[in-house]
């Protein structure tokens, strides 16, 4: 009989071992292990949420994904949500401050319910990382981690370019932006393919640049409908949707 105890991330697992057979290859093992919950680091994050015209077909979908987050909050974690979509400086923006709790979960999924069911304008992707990150730094010296999760379909349309500005100010922070694009599918004559609208690279450098990930996550495509080939469509800056 002996005790092990090992570091896995953020939890620390006690094993304890019993009933060991020892063969020339190998040990049988009964092992409990317990999680210690006060080893968990606790966490400030921004959901920071896309709802400009090109959401529309997924903005159900994406607040769905919402809802399931903020009432997932663990207890000592804190949470703020940000939607936004193109207005003359933050008029397309709707914030909530960050909170957590059995009360501010139920604060938080209204607050999704009631903003990720309009859409509309175009994007400013931008503005949303710098307001998702300065809406959340003040808690740099009483949580242990904070990060920014930003769910968009990667259609940039800001015409104000400063990836490297929302780079340095995250990494001041130490504050990780992971961006979770979803791009658009479509079939044309039974060939199924992406969508060129999903700006990957500018997503890829400020993910990685911050120490974070990117991520396309994609439909099967079996559910892809049959659509018409694409037209060149209005220029570009003059409609998102």
């Amino acid at each position: 009989f002996y005790d092990l105890e090992a570091n896995v991330g953020n939890y620390t697992l006690t094993v304890k071992e019993k009933n060991i057979t020892p063969t020339e290859t190998s040990y049988q093992v009964v092992a409990d292990a317990e999680v210690k919950d006060s080893q968990i680091r606790s966490m400030a994050s921004c959901l920071t949420v896309d709802r400009s015209g090109s959401m529309t077909s997924i903005l159900q979908h994406v607040k769905d994904a919402c809802v399931s987050y903020v009432t997932s909050i663990p207890d000592g974690d804190k949470t703020a949500v940000l939607f936004f979509q193109g207005g003359a400086g933050y008029d397309g923006m709707y914030f909530h401050e960050a909170t957590g709790g059995t009360s501010g979960q139920a604060a938080l999924e209204d607050f999704c319910i009631k903003y990720g069911s309009d859409s509309g304008g175009m994007t400013p992707m931008f503005d949303a990382w710098e307001l998702s990150i300065t809406s959340i730094d003040k808690f740099a010296k009483t949580m242990d981690t904070l990060c920014v999760v930003c769910l968009t379909d990667g259609k940039n349309t800001s015409s104000d370019e400063r990836p490297n500005s929302v780079i340095s100010l995250g990494n001041s922070y130490r504050l990780p932006i992971y961006n979770i694009a979803f791009p658009k599918i479509k079939k044309v004559d039974g060939i199924v393919s992406l969508s060129e609208s999903v700006d990957d690279a500018l997503m890829l450098k400020i993910s990685s640049k911050t120490n974070a990930a990117y991520f396309e996550p994609v439909p099967p495509y079996p559910k892809v409908p049959e659509t018409p080939a694409e037209d060149e469509g209005e220029p570009d800056g003059v409609n998102d949707e």
